[in-house]
């Protein structure tokens, strides 16, 4: 007898008229997501991105009005790439998060779960694979991410698919992007597809190749790696700005 297939959903597109509204959009998110779970008496994870995009929603979240929405202790948060630097170095996803949210919400220290940057690269990679399996191998309830000019989201980058994405939840990978530090830690596609919901946060006009060849060019995973974000029983969403989803009007 054959199993049942399991096809996984379409994403979900939402184009917004500007980088703030699509923030607005991502925080409402995180104020459902993270009341639904406290309301089953469940631990809320959430994984975030770095880059210029989730500033705009870390600043929103750490507002007053909507800091008292969210049941901070039961958030528990995770990035979903780093790059390898110290916390305390201007490129670091964590200090960035923790300068914008983290030093403002009132969220149990234990509950934040970083990739330790200032490690060697796999170092780093196995602390965090660790630190996963010790907080019970959760799944992850929302996963934010970005998408960069060449099609990368975390840190998986375009080119071959290393080894490890399909047996690991985190791996070491070095990349040179925009000048920014190459060796850096990255959630693999095994971790991110076992997840409950997937957002995509995407402002700008420099990124509207990018999100096009994501969801409407040939399907070619290595070119275009947010295609390899498909989560088995979640959802996928994407939230643009007018900028970045332009060439999806065509």
């Amino acid at each position: 007898m054959l199993g049942v297939m399991i096809m996984p959903k379409q994403p979900t597109i939402h184009l917004l008229s500007n980088p703030q509204s699509l923030a607005q959009a991502a925080a409402d998110m995180v104020v459902e997501f993270s009341r639904l779970s406290a309301a089953h008496k469940d631990d809320f994870h959430l994984v975030l991105s770095g880059g210029s995009t989730p500033i705009a929603l870390f600043t929103l979240l750490a507002e007053p009005e909507m800091r008292q929405r969210v049941p901070w202790s039961r958030v528990h948060v995770w990035w979903a790439d780093e790059r390898c630097v110290p916390a305390t170095d201007p490129e670091s996803n964590y200090g960035q998060t923790y300068a914008h949210l983290l030093s403002i919400a009132p969220i149990p220290p234990e509950n934040v779960h970083r990739a330790k940057g200032e490690l060697a690269p796999e170092v780093a990679a196995r602390d965090y694979e660790s630190q996963i399996a010790e907080a019970g191998n959760p799944y992850f309830d929302l996963i934010l991410l970005g998408l960069g000019n060449d099609g990368h989201t975390a840190s998986l980058f375009p080119g071959q698919v290393n080894e490890g994405e399909t047996t690991r939840r985190v791996i070491a990978v070095t990349a040179d992007y925009a000048g920014r530090p190459a060796n850096r830690v990255t959630l693999t596609p095994m971790a991110i597809n076992g997840s409950k919901h997937v957002v995509f946060l995407v402002a700008g006009a420099g990124k509207s190749q990018a999100v096009f060849d994501s969801l409407r060019g040939v399907h070619n995973p290595l070119a275009h790696p947010a295609q390899r974000i498909v989560p088995i029983y979640g959802s996928v969403t994407w939230l643009l700005d007018d900028a970045a989803g332009m060439m999806l009007r065509v």
